[in-house]
């Protein structure tokens, strides 16, 4: 006994690649969802029926992904396929990004070399205190401007630090909350 049918059209559904409605895209993946090699629908080069249905891989009767020039390199139109090709790999640019975000953590590096060592002073009484009785501070809080780097970085006491924040920002209010 052969075994049962199960295809959309045998159980009374659609298949995938047919709707009533000619203006609607294949269910599932699709150019709208990121997939330059899906085929859809498109009713400005249909004639009459409404079931034509155009690849996207051949790029004859689609329209670019970005814009609305004929698609003729993989979903795209020339000028969006060579911007596109032209991007760094996704490796490269996570690396880009991992390699930005060490460059502008310098109180995290700071914190690390006091917790490390056990031991740092405040850079304005200069008293040697433990690692948890002193805070790493910037010189210029990142409130009003300031960067996350090496340069703008210190280490205060906690009483240093209070007063120092209180001066930094008068009333006890910084402008960010």
């Amino acid at each position: 006994m052969p075994p049962p049918d199960t295809s959309p059209q045998a159980q009374g559904g659609r298949s995938t690649y047919q709707s009533a409605d000619p203006t609607a895209e294949v269910r599932g993946t699709g150019p709208s969802r990121g997939d330059p090699y899906a085929i859809r629908r498109d009713p400005r080069f249909e004639s009459g029926g409404g079931h034509k249905m155009t690849n996207t891989t051949r790029g004859t009767h689609m329209r670019c992904i970005d814009c609305t020039e004929p698609a003729t390199h993989r979903g795209r139109c020339k000028n969006h396929h060579a911007t596109y090709e032209g991007r760094p790999n996704v490796r490269s640019r996570r690396a880009r990004g991992r390699r930005r975000a060490n460059r502008r953590d310098g109180a995290a590096r700071l914190r690390w070399r006091v917790q490390e060592r056990g031991s740092a002073w405040c850079d304005w009484c200069l008293g040697d205190f433990p690692a948890d009785g002193v805070d790493v501070d910037h010189v210029r809080p990142l409130a009003l401007r300031g960067a996350d780097t090496d340069g703008n970085v210190q280490v205060l006491c906690h009483g240093c630090h209070r007063v120092k924040t209180g001066e930094d920002f008068p009333g006890g209010v910084s402008p960010t909350s």
